[in-house]
C-alpha cells in the first residue's frame, strides 16, 4: 500500500529577487494528518487547494536600491509575507499579473519611472490593491500625489514597527474592502 512520506516536511517555492533572477526557498509544509485542507483517503492523504485564508500573504517590494530591497526583504519575510523583490518598474510592470501581489509596496525612485507610476499602473489591473510608496524624506507633494492614487506614504526608514503598522493597516482595509479571495 502507497505510504505518504512525513519526513520530509521542506519543498522549495520559487521567490523573484531583481529584474531577472529567481531564488528558490525552502517553506515548511505539515504532515498529511495536519495539512490546511486535506482529507485522508486510507493511508493517502490528498491536500485541496488553499483558500485564501490559508494562502500566505504576497508583498511585491519594488526598490531601486540592493541594501534597502534586502533588509526590507528580510523584515517583511520575518514577519511571515511572503516577498518577491524587483528593482526596476518595467520588471514590475511585466510581472504583476503573474504574481498576483496583496499589496504593492515601491519606492518613489525608480529609475526613468517611479512608484507613482507604478501605483497607476496597478490600478489598471487591480483597483482595489493597497499600495504603499516610500521615500527617503517627508514630501507634502509626494504624499499628496499617492494619496491621489488611493495609496499610503511611508518616510524611511522601513525596518521599524511604524512600517509593518501601515503594512497590515493596508492589508486589513483591503480584506474589509474585498471579502472574495482572489485566485
Amino acid at each position: 500500500m502507497l505510504r505518504p512520506s512525513h519526513t520530509d516536511k521542506r519543498v522549495n517555492e520559487p521567490r523573484t529577487l531583481g529584474s531577472d533572477r529567481t531564488e528558490t526557498h525552502p517553506v515548511e509544509r505539515l504532515p498529511a494528518p495536519e495539512l490546511a485542507g486535506a482529507a485522508a483517503l486510507g493511508d493517502l492523504a490528498v491536500e485541496f487547494p488553499r483558500t485564501e485564508l490559508q494562502r500566505p500573504t504576497r508583498i511585491l517590494l519594488v526598490n531601486a536600491d540592493p541594501v534597502a530591497l534586502r533588509r526590507i526583504d528580510a523584515h517583511l519575510s520575518g514577519e511571515g509575507y511572503v516577498v518577491s523583490t524587483l528593482s526596476t518598474f518595467q520588471s514590475a510592470k511585466e510581472l504583476f499579473n503573474r504574481l498576483g501581489p496583496d499589496l504593492l509596496v515601491a519606492d518613489i525612485r525608480l529609475e526613468a519611472f517611479n512608484g507613482l507610476h507604478l501605483a497607476a499602473r496597478s490600478r489598471l489591473d487591480s483597483p482595489s490593491l493597497p499600495v504603499i510608496i516610500t521615500h527617503a524624506s517627508y514630501d507634502p507633494v509626494l504624499e499628496t500625489e499617492a494619496q491621489r492614487l488611493g495609496a499610503t506614504f511611508v518616510v524611511n526608514p522601513l525596518e521599524n514597527s511604524e512600517f509593518l503598522r501601515h503594512v497590515r493597516g493596508a492589508l486589513d482595509k483591503h480584506r474589509q474592502v474585498l471579502p472574495t479571495s482572489r485566485p
